[in-house]
């Protein structure tokens, strides 16, 4: 199940999602760009399993990057191509 959330960074009430899972939460704020999971805590096995199996060995293009606001990860990902607005698609 999904709901909207206070985001626990820049604090939006609108753009903050919580996913419930039957054994964990996750959550992503398409305000700021937070993202977590509730698996994840300081030194937990998940956590450490997770950043084993990282793809340590593919890099952003850091030279050509472009710089965005605090605020602007929604925008960023408009403009990479991750998502797109739907309402301009009708």
């Amino acid at each position: 199940m999904e709901r909207v959330i206070d985001c626990p960074v820049c604090y939006d009430t609108d753009n903050c999602f919580e996913d419930v899972q039957e054994n964990y939460s996750s959550y992503l704020c398409f305000h700021c760009g937070f993202m977590s999971d509730s698996r994840y805590e300081i030194s937990s096995l998940q956590l450490v399993e997770n950043l084993k199996k990282s793809p340590h060995d593919k890099r952003l293009d850091v030279e050509n990057a472009k710089e965005y606001s605090q605020y602007e990860f929604l925008k960023a990902c408009k403009e990479m191509g991750i998502t797109r607005d739907l309402k301009q698609n009708a």
